[in-house]
C-alpha cells in the first residue's frame, strides 16, 4: 500500500483493491465484487504532533457489483433550442447514485434523476449522447464506481420553428428535362432546400437557388414544388401552388428553301419548298424583317402592299413544339405593280366628214393614264397621249363604214377593254349639189304647178321648194303643185338641190307666178309610144283647144317630159314596161285630164359601169366586201366573186362573205347587172384574210406541243383559255381548233376542279389527222383499262366516236408491265417535255420512239427503235433497221422524228459510240421501200462526210414529196470536219445531195425549230440572230427563207411588218415555240413575240400567219 500524508499529518492508507469471490445471498448468483480492505494499524490515528485523536469508527464494508455498472436503458434525446433534452430508464443496479450524461464527447454532468437538460449547443449539429450509471461502494460507500457507457444515440438540437414555404418557383421547360429556381428563403439558420416531383423527393438537400430535372419524358406535364429546411433539420411545406412543366423538343427545323415571290397589284404571291421534318406546325412570313404572316401550307399571298415598292422575304419554319428555324437565306425581293387595267372609255362618238371621220369621247378618271390605243375595224389605228380626247382619222373612203373602238392604257402598260359596241363612222361627201336649173312655175287654180330640170348630180336624192323664202315642199322628181293659193297673188318660187348626204344647194333663181282661175284642156287624143334606145317617144294628137300652149309627158303621173308639140321623147327608161299619159296645158297653166295610158317597153343594150372603190374587212372566218354604188339607174344588183367564183348576189353595195378560214388569203372583185343581163366588167380586186384579233390571256401552247392538218384548218394546242361551254376549270388542256367552223373541242378534258399544267395528257405533243378525226399522242396516264403500267404509251384519239386506242403495243398485245410503249430520250440541247408522235394525214399510220423488244420482230439491239403502227390493222413495223430488217448501225435517238404525209418517208437521228448522231430518212413504202439513207452529209472536195445533227423535237422537218429534208448542224459545209460555235439550219435535197443554208450567213447564233412548206422551197427556222433589218429585240424569232430567191422575211413580224419587243428577261426555252408552215405564205407557229397589239400577256401564243399580206389572227379565241 502506499502511504500518503493525510491533511491532519496522519499516515493514511489508501484502500487496496482486493478481489473477493461473494456469493449474493439474494440470488444466489456468483458475482465477483471488489472490496477495500483497509489496513488499519494501531487502534487510533496520530496526529501529527502525536497527539491521539478521536478514534475513527470502524469501518463498514459496502458492496458493490464487481461489474461495470449496467448502462441505464430507454435512452431518448428529444431536441430543444441549443439545448437536448435526454431521458432514460433507471438502470436498476445496486449501490446506483447517479449517471453520467456525454454528449458530443463532452462530459456534460451528472445526475441522480433519469433526465438531464445538457444546453448551449449548437441547433442542427447531430450529437451521440451516451449515459453511465454510477454506483458507491467500498467502506463507508466512499469509492464511486462508474460502468460502460450505453449505446450511442443521436440527436440534435432544433429551434421548433420550421422554415417559411418557398415561393417564386418558376419552372422553365426544355429537351427531356425541365430547369427549375426560387426566390431565396430569408430565415438566418436556413440549411437549403430540396424538389419534389409530382409529390415525390427527387433531390438531396441543395444549397443553392436551382437545380434541373433531367432525364424526363418529353411532352408529358410534371408538377414540381420546393421545401426548405433550416439547421434543425425542420422542413417547411411545400410551395404552392405546384408548378407546371412540359419538356418538349427545341431542336428548331431546318430553315425553308425554294422560296420564290411573285409580283401581283398591291400583292405579292409567295411559294417554297416544303420542309421535311415531320413535327413541323406552321411556317412564319416576315416582310422587311417583320413576320406578316403564318401559315401551314407552302404558298402565301401577302396583299394589301404599295405597288412600285420593293419588299424583302424570308421564311422560318416552326414546329410543333414552337421552335423557330433561322429565316431562309438569302430575302427574296419582290416589287408589288399595278396590273389593274383602266376602265373601258366610254362616250365614243365619230362624226362623218369628208374623207374623214372625227372622233371624240370622254376622258377617263385615272390618275396612272397614259394614253388611249384607237382602233379601226379590229386593227390598232394609233395611240394617243392621256389627255387626249379627240382624233382626226383622215385618208377614207368616203360612203365606206369603219367601226371604231377605243382602249385606255396605264403607265404600267396595263391596258382596258376596248370599248363596246364598236361606233361606226362613214365618211361622206360634204359638197353641196349645184343649184337646180330650169325651174318653172304654172299657174293654176289656187295652185301654182312647178317643175325644173333634173340636177345631173347622181347624188340628189330631193328638191326643197321654197315659196317666198319659206320651203313648202321636199319632192324627188322634178315637178311639184303648189296648191292652197290665193289667186291673182304673185308668189316667187326658189328651189334648193339635196343630196343623199345632206348637203342642200345654193337656191336656184327665182320664178313668179299668179295663180289664176282655168279651165283645162280636154284630154290629149291618139297618144302612142315608140321605144328606143333606154328612151320611148310618146306622140298624141293636137288639142283642139285654142289656149293649148304646151303638154306634159306623165309617167306614173310624173311629169317627165313637157312639150309643145305633138311628141316627146323619155329618155333614161330601163328596160322594162313603162306606162306614158299626156297632159295639155293652156297658156293660164291649166291642165287637162290625162289622156289614155300607152305602154311601151324601151330596149336596153349597154352595161352598167364597172364598181368601182372595193374595199376588204376581215371578220372571224369571214370577210364584208363593199363598194360604191354604180350610177347606172337600171342597176339591178351586184355578184361578188371570192377567187373567180360567185359567192354572194346582192342588190346593196357590201355584203360579208362566211365560211371562210381564218387565216387563208381570198381575192374577192364585184360585178354590176342590170335588168336585162347586161353585166359589168369585175371590179379591180381586194384581198382579205380572215383573222381574230384577240389573244387568250393565258396564252396557248405554253408545253410546247402542237399539231396542224395540212392544210391549217385542224390545229391542236393546248391552253388555259377555257375554249367550250363545258370547260370550267383553269387546267391546261389540250384542243382540237377547226378553223373553218370556228369550233373548238378538248381532247382529254379535266374535272372543273383541276389546275395547273400537270396533266400527262394534256401536256403531250399531239398529231392530227388531215380531216381533224384522229389525234395520237403519248402519255402516263390509263386512258383504257388494259392500260395498267402507269408508263409512257402511245394512243390515238378518234374524235367522231370519242374512242381510245394504244398505239404502242404488238398486233393484238397488250401495255408491258415493266418497259414504257414510248420514251423522251433528253439531253442538254433537248428541251422536249413529253415524247414524240408522228402521224401520217389519213391518221392510220403513228410513228414513235420505244424501247420494247416485243413490238416487232427481230428486235434483240435491247436499245430504242423507231416504230410506226397502222391503226387499221395493228401491224408494227420497225422503222430503224436496214433494208433486210436488221439493226442500223446506229441507234435511234429522239426525239426529233418526222413522217410523210402519206407515211412513207420517216426522218429520224440516230448515233452510235463511234461516230457522230446523224439523221436517217426511212422508206417505209412504195419505191425503195426499206432503204434508210444517212441525209446529214456534206460533199467536200470531192468527199462525202456525215455530220452531226441536232436531235430536239422540231428540229427536223420533211417535204410533203419527202426529197427535202430540214436539220440543224453545227458543221460547216465546205470543210465539215470543223464545227461553228453552235448549231445552223439547212436543207438538204435527198435527189441531188445539195445542202442548202436556210439562215441568214451568220453563225454565232443558234438557228433551231426548222420547218419546210410541203413544196420544200421555203424554208423556216428559229434563232435570236438580227437577221433581217430593224430586228433587235434579241428574242427568238421565226424567219422565212425562200431557198429559191434567197429572201429572208421576219415572220414574227405584226401585221404591218415591224419588229415586235419580244417576251421580258433573258432569252428561254419557254420562248422556242414550234414553227408548222401550212404553205409557203401561211404560217402556224407558238411564239413568246406578242404579234398583234392585244397580246399582252407575254406568254407563247398561237398565231395564223399570212406572209403574202402580213395579215396576222390569233386562231385560239
Amino acid at each position: 500500500m502506499k502511504r500518503q500524508q493525510n491533511r491532519t499529518g496522519l499516515n493514511s492508507t489508501r484502500a487496496r483493491s482486493r478481489v473477493f469471490h461473494v456469493q449474493q445471498q439474494r440470488t444466489g448468483r456468483r458475482r465477483w465484487v471488489r472490496a477495500l480492505a483497509l489496513a488499519v494499524v494501531g487502534a487510533a490515528v496520530l496526529t501529527t504532533a502525536g497527539v491521539p485523536a478521536t478514534p475513527v469508527p470502524t469501518p463498514v464494508l459496502q458492496l458493490a457489483s464487481t461489474e461495470d455498472p449496467v448502462p441505464p436503458t430507454g435512452i431518448t434525446v428529444t431536441g430543444q433550442d441549443t439545448a437536448l433534452l435526454v431521458r432514460w430508464t433507471a438502470s436498476g443496479e445496486t449501490g446506483t447514485n447517479g449517471y453520467r450524461v456525454v454528449v458530443g464527447g463532452v462530459d456534460r454532468g451528472t445526475t441522480t434523476a433519469t433526465s438531464l437538460t445538457v444546453t448551449g449547443l449548437v441547433n442542427g449539429t447531430d450529437y451521440a449522447v451516451t449515459v453511465a450509471t454510477r454506483t458507491r461502494g467500498g467502506f463507508f460507500g466512499l469509492t464511486q464506481y462508474e460502468g460502460r457507457p450505453s449505446a450511442p444515440v443521436s440527436g440534435y438540437p432544433r429551434d421548433g420553428v420550421a422554415p417559411a414555404a418557398p415561393t417564386g418557383v418558376v419552372a422553365v421547360r426544355g429537351e427531356r428535362q425541365v430547369q427549375l429556381s426560387w426566390a431565396a428563403n430569408s430565415e438566418a439558420d436556413l440549411v437549403g432546400y430540396r424538389v419534389l416531383r409530382d409529390g415525390t423527393v427527387v433531390t438531396g438537400t441543395l444549397t443553392g437557388r436551382s437545380y434541373t430535372d433531367t432525364g424526363l419524358t418529353n411532352d408529358v406535364t410534371y408538377r414540381y414544388t420546393v421545401q426548405a429546411v433550416d439547421v434543425s433539420r425542420q422542413w417547411s411545406a411545400s410551395s404552392s401552388p405546384a408548378v407546371a412543366a412540359t419538356p418538349t423538343d427545341l431542336t428548331p427545323p431546318a430553315a425553308p428553301t425554294g422560296l420564290t415571290a411573285v409580283r401581283g397589284d398591291g400583292r405579292v404571291a409567295l411559294s417554297w419548298t416544303a420542309n421535311t421534318e415531320s413535327d413541323l406546325g406552321s411556317y412564319r412570313l416576315l416582310r422587311d424583317g417583320v413576320e406578316v404572316a403564318t401559315v401551314t401550307g407552302t404558298s402565301v399571298t401577302d396583299a394589301g402592299l404599295t405597288n412600285d415598292t420593293t419588299y424583302r422575304y424570308s421564311l422560318v419554319a416552326v414546329d410543333t413544339h414552337g421552335n423557330r428555324s433561322p429565316a431562309s437565306s438569302p430575302a427574296v425581293a419582290a416589287t408589288p405593280t399595278d396590273l389593274t387595267p383602266p376602265t373601258v372609255p366610254t362616250g365614243l362618238a365619230a362624226a362623218r366628214g369628208d374623207g374623214r371621220v372625227d372622233l371624240s369621247w370622254t376622258p377617263n378618271t385615272e390618275p396612272d393614264l397614259a394614253g388611249y390605243r384607237v382602233f379601226r375595224d379590229g386593227a390598232l389605228l394609233t395611240t394617243v397621249p392621256a389627255g387626249t380626247t379627240s382624233l382626226a382619222d383622215t385618208g377614207l373612203t368616203n360612203d365606206t363604214t369603219y367601226r371604231y373602238a377605243i382602249a385606255a392604257v396605264d403607265t404600267h402598260g396595263n391596258a382596258s377593254a376596248t370599248s363596246a359596241p364598236a361606233v361606226p363612222g362613214t365618211p361622206t361627201d360634204l359638197t353641196a349639189p349645184a343649184g337646180p336649173t330650169g325651174l318653172v312655175a304654172t299657174r293654176g287654180d289656187g295652185e301654182v304647178a312647178l317643175s325644173w330640170t333634173a340636177s345631173p348630180e347622181p347624188d340628189v336624192a330631193s328638191y326643197r321648194l321654197l315659196r317666198d323664202g319659206v320651203v313648202v315642199a321636199t319632192v324627188t322628181g322634178t315637178s311639184v303643185t303648189d296648191t292652197g293659193l290665193t289667186n291673182d297673188t304673185a308668189y316667187r318660187y326658189t328651189l334648193v338641190a339635196v343630196d343623199g348626204h345632206g348637203n342642200a344647194s345654193p337656191p336656184s333663181p327665182p320664178v313668179d307666178a299668179t295663180p289664176t282661175d282655168l279651165t283645162p284642156p280636154p284630154a290629149p287624143t291618139d297618144v302612142a309610144a315608140t321605144a328606143g334606145e333606154r328612151s320611148a317617144t310618146v306622140t298624141w294628137a293636137p288639142s283642139a283647144a285654142g289656149d293649148v300652149v304646151a303638154h306634159r309627158v306623165l309617167r306614173d303621173g310624173v311629169v317627165v317630159a313637157t312639150s309643145t308639140g305633138s311628141s316627146a321623147t323619155v329618155t333614161g327608161l330601163e328596160p322594162a314596161p313603162v306606162s306614158f299619159t299626156v297632159v295639155a296645158v293652156d297658156g293660164h297653166g291649166n291642165v287637162s285630164p290625162v289622156s289614155a295610158t300607152v305602154t311601151v317597153t324601151p330596149v336596153d343594150t349597154t352595161a352598167p359601169a364597172v364598181p368601182t372603190g372595193i374595199t376588204g374587212r376581215a371578220g372571224d372566218t369571214a370577210a364584208t366586201v363593199g363598194w360604191q354604188p354604180v350610177a347606172d339607174t337600171d342597176v339591178a344588183g351586184y355578184r361578188v366573186l371570192q377567187d373567180g367564183d360567185v359567192v354572194a348576189t346582192v342588190t346593196g353595195t357590201s355584203t360579208t362573205v362566211s365560211g371562210l378560214v381564218n387565216g387563208t388569203s381570198y381575192r374577192f372583185t364585184v360585178v354590176a347587172f342590170d335588168g336585162s343581163g347586161n353585166a359589168s366588167a369585175a371590179s379591180v380586186a381586194v384581198v382579205v384574210v380572215p383573222a381574230v384579233g384577240t389573244v387568250p390571256p393565258l396564252g396557248s401552247g405554253e408545253t410546247g406541243g402542237l399539231a396542224a392538218s395540212r392544210d391549217g384548218r385542224f390545229v391542236v394546242v393546248g391552253t388555259r383559255a377555257q375554249l367550250e361551254p363545258a370547260d370550267t376549270n383553269s387546267a391546261y388542256e389540250l384542243y382540237l381548233l377547226d378553223r373553218t367552223a370556228g369550233t373548238a373541242v378538248r381532247v382529254a378534258p379535266l374535272a372543273v376542279t383541276a389546275t395547273g399544267a400537270t396533266d400527262p395528257t394534256n401536256t403531250a405533243a399531239p398529231a392530227v389527222s388531215d380531216d381533224g378525226r384522229y389525234v395520237a399522242l403519248a402519255t402516263t396516264a390509263a386512258l383504257l383499262p388494259a392500260d395498267t403500267n402507269r408508263l409512257s404509251d402511245v394512243y390515238r384519239l378518234d374524235l367522231a366516236t370519242r374512242t381510245w386506242v394504244l398505239v404502242s403495243v404488238p398486233a393484238g398485245g397488250r401495255v408491258s408491265a415493266t418497259v414504257a410503249g414510248t420514251v423522251l430520250q433528253t439531253g442538254s440541247s433537248v428541251h422536249a417535255t413529253s415524247p414524240t408522235v408522228a402521224m401520217s394525214a389519213d391518221g392510220d399510220l403513228v410513228a414513235y420512239y420505244s424501247a420494247r423488244a416485243d413490238l416487232g420482230p427481230r428486235d434483240t439491239n435491247g436499245a430504242v427503235d423507231v416504230y410506226a403502227t397502222r391503226v387499221s390493222t395493228g401491224a408494227v413495223t420497225r422503222v430503224s433497221t436496214t433494208a433486210t430488217g436488221t439493226d442500223l448501225p446506229r441507234t435511234a435517238t429522239g426525239p426529233a422524228l418526222a413522217l410523210t404525209p402519206d407515211g412513207r418517208f420517216a426522218v429520224f437521228p440516230a448515233t452510235s459510240s463511234s461516230g457522230p448522231l446523224v439523221l436517217y430518212r426511212k422508206t417505209l413504202s412504195g419505191a425503195g421501200a426499206g432503204e434508210a439513207v444517212v441525209v446529214s452529209t456534206v460533199v467536200a472536195a470531192g468527199r462525202t462526210t456525215e455530220v452531226a445533227v441536232y436531235r430536239d423535237a422540231g428540229d427536223v422537218a420533211v417535204s410533203d414529196d419527202g426529197r427535202y429534208v430540214a436539220l440543224v448542224t453545227a458543221a460547216k459545209p465546205t470543210a465539215p470536219g470543223s464545227s461553228w460555235s453552235t448549231g445552223l439550219a439547212y436543207r438538204k435535197d435527198v435527189v441531188t445531195g445539195a445542202l442548202s443554208p436556210v439562215g441568214s450567213g451568220q453563225t454565232a447564233a443558234w438557228e433551231h425549230q426548222v420547218g419546210l412548206d410541203p413544196t420544200g422551197r421555203y424554208g423556216f427556222f428559229s434563232t435570236t440572230a438580227a437577221v433581217t433589218p430593224g430586228d433587235a429585240n434579241g428574242h427568238t424569232d421565226v424567219v422565212r427563207r425562200d431557198l429559191e430567191t434567197g429572201t429572208l422575211t421576219l415572220v414574227t413580224a405584226d401585221a404591218d411588218g415591224r419588229t415586235t419587243t419580244g417576251p421580258a428577261g433573258a432569252v428561254a426555252p419557254a420562248e422556242y415555240g414550234r414553227v408548222l408552215p401550212v404553205s409557203g405564205d401561211l404560217v402556224l407557229l407558238t411564239t413568246s413575240q406578242a404579234l398583234l397589239p392585244a397580246d399582252a400577256n407575254r406568254l407563247r401564243d398561237l398565231y395564223a400567219k399570212d406572209l403574202s399580206t402580213g395579215a396576222v389572227l390569233s386562231p385560239v379565241r
